[in-house]
């Protein structure tokens, strides 16, 4: 099966062509965070709502000011004052002045805010001994007025436009459905955690790190638990992941075993494999096809080549499915601090921890890059992107550095 073999490029490119977006709902704004817009958000107001001051101090009239000087002070009476959220009861008249605090509404008659520190106080009055250049007043709309695009369709709910939501008045927001991941992990030789290992058996920690990986990535995930290798138990686990989710992962048994079944029964399904093993290391073996309109991934048993080949297919595809506008990996341009070799032919994909200095990112391996070694990816930062003619690099050289944004960063700076 010569011809199921595709390069990374192609690969990544059959799944995004074939991957279509979900619909959306409506939900309300407090409970959005982390969810994709479908649509852009208007400002319900003009932002800020009013003219309101920059600073704690003094409101006035600027022509009351117009001789200020060192040797010509400007004394003012202080007829009042004004918290934020409170409106002025009186105007700013000739020769007088209104305390005001930062955000609180610009009385009527002022045009300028004289900063606290900038001017001497005596009791109810106030010496000017210049004319302020500034006026420290955000005027009504001047962040955005009523009606402005404030969120693009496409983009993560985060911190900020969660702030942003709110300032607008937004109780409700129009999101992209999360998609819902059925996930299973296949193999005689697995146990769940806190069960007693037996001889022979190893814990199933792929499942764990997809169901994680699925959360980071804005899906629901569905644990399906471990189907045995049987063809039997694998398609009644997949027809289940079917009739639940959107999407359908599992773990092993997709390469050329005796026990390798998942291709064969996605064929049952009527989702024959559009291909099955990828030019890229980690990972070779991986199954993508379609069954009732919703993507199958099969992806390999180890479990650095589950992480992997999820962060190179099935993250862009779940972004997709949300409409998010940036779909592929971040990255940045990195030097190496040693010598990599690689497999001529094949795009590899090595797991470095980064360091800035001396105006750019150093990668360096986090160790042994064996698709079993978990530790490797614990350490990690980034993936290098070595190309398939790239077979051989020296320290020194330049690469590019795929950003694993489901960790935190461990980089030092110098």
């Amino acid at each position: 099966m010569e011809e199921r073999f595709i390069s990374f490029t192609g690969a990544r490119e059959t799944i995004l062509d074939a991957v279509a977006p979900l619909d959306s709902e409506v939900v309300l704004a407090s409970e959005s965070a982390g969810r994709t817009l479908a649509e852009p958000v208007k400002s319900l107001i003009d932002i800020p709502p009013f003219d309101n001051s920059a600073m704690d101090g003094f409101a006035v009239r600027l022509k009351d000011l117009a001789d200020a000087a060192a040797d010509n002070p400007v004394r003012l009476k202080v007829v009042g004052e004004i918290p934020a959220g409170v409106v002025a009861g009186r105007p700013v008249t000739g020769g007088k002045t209104i305390s005001i605090m930062t955000g609180a509404p610009i009385p009527s008659g002022a045009d300028t805010v004289i900063p606290v520190e900038e001017v001497e106080r005596e009791g109810d009055t106030i010496t000017v001994s210049f004319l302020p250049e500034r006026r420290h007043i955000r005027k009504a709309g001047e962040v955005a007025p009523l009606g402005a695009k404030v969120l693009e369709a496409g983009i993560r709910l985060g911190p900020a436009q969660m702030g942003m939501l709110a300032t607008v008045g937004a109780a409700e927001v129009r999101v992209s459905r999360r998609p819902r991941v059925a996930i299973i992990a296949t193999g005689d030789e697995l146990a769940e955690p806190g069960e007693p290992l037996e001889p022979g058996k190893i814990y199933a920690s792929n499942s764990a790190a997809l169901v994680e990986l699925v959360r980071c990535y804005g899906g629901v995930p569905i644990d399906l638990g471990v189907a045995r290798d049987t063809e039997e138990e694998i398609e009644a686990k997949m027809r289940d992941g079917l009739a639940r989710a959107d999407v359908v992962i599992t773990s092993g048994g997709v390469s050329v075993g005796e026990y390798d079944h998942v291709k064969k029964v996605m064929a049952r399904l009527d989702a024959s494999p559009r291909f099955w093993r990828v030019r890229m290391r980690p990972v070779q073996p991986l199954a993508f096809g379609f069954a009732d309109g919703k993507p199958i991934f099969g992806l390999a048993g180890n479990p650095v080549a589950v992480m992997v080949s999820f962060f190179q297919f099935v993250r862009c595809s779940l972004l997709k499915m949300q409409h998010r506008l940036e779909i592929l990996p971040p990255t940045v341009d990195a030097v190496l601090d040693e010598p990599i070799k690689t497999r001529k032919d094949f795009t590899s994909f090595i797991r470095v921890h980064l360091a800035y200095h001396g105006g750019a990112f150093h990668a360096s391996k986090t160790g042994p890059q064996g698709s079993a070694i978990v530790g490797s990816m614990v350490a990690a930062d980034a993936l290098l992107v070595i190309g398939p003619e790239e077979t051989d690099l020296p320290a020194g050289a330049r690469v590019l550095a795929q950003l694993l944004d489901f960790t935190p960063p461990h980089w030092e700076y110098e």
